[in-house]
């Protein structure tokens, strides 16, 4: 079953406690570090809206690249696949914060599964904290300017609530500080500098 469905018919759609879903993210973050220390493999479609088993490999991509092409559901592309930029193991870390977000703080990111809609990225996108860097930018400028302006800030065509941000975050956690030292670093713009399944699996969130 789903953490979605889960959530569903245990919990009514209030969410999970922050104990449960951490064990299941565990769980799910040691599956990737083998997928990509073992295996070489980038499996490029992690999302809530399917089981946490990593076990549909339609979409997996062998090596470390870099690769290029479209991957994943559009709601859940990491910032270099929306730049049409090169990627490699670190999409795979991008979808794992996203997971979390939508099972444990549903109310700080909203994920819309509808068709076609980039609303989940409006919100990770606008809330992520400070603007992506200018080199990341850069590397597709063009591109960039289609969803940031010059100064790198989130384009005002799709306006980000302030409730949309990473700091309001739901009261229920028992960890928040920690909660959202995990998200941003999971969430980090630049790949090359977004810590890998092995180093969040020793994120002081996931200790707890």
């Amino acid at each position: 079953m789903r953490l979605r469905d889960m959530d569903t018919v245990f919990m009514k759609g209030r969410g999970f406690d922050e104990g449960f879903p951490k064990a299941a993210i565990r769980e799910l973050l040691q599956a990737v570090d083998f997928l990509h220390t073992e295996a070489q493999t980038v499996h490029t479609d992690i999302h809530p809206v399917g089981p946490l088993l990593l076990s549909h490999f339609g979409d997996a991509r062998l090596g470390p690249g870099p690769h290029a092409g479209d991957i994943m559901p559009i709601v859940y592309r990491a910032p270099e696949t929306l730049l049409y930029i090169q990627w490699s193991y670190a999409v795979d870390t991008w979808s794992v914060g996203l997971t979390v977000s939508d099972r444990l703080a549903a109310k700080v990111i909203q994920l819309d599964v509808g068709m076609g809609s980039i609303t989940g990225q409006d919100s990770v996108y606008g809330t992520s904290p400070g603007p992506p860097p200018q080199e990341l930018l850069n590397r597709h400028r063009a591109r960039a300017l289609e969803y940031w302006d010059e100064a790198g800030n989130w384009g005002d065509f799709v306006p980000i609530p302030p409730e949309k941000t990473l700091e309001a975050a739901e009261t229920k956690l028992q960890h928040k500080a920690e909660f959202l030292g995990f998200m941003r670093r999971a969430l980090t713009w630049d790949p090359a500098k977004r810590p890998t399944a092995k180093q969040l699996l020793q994120d002081p969130w996931l200790a707890e």
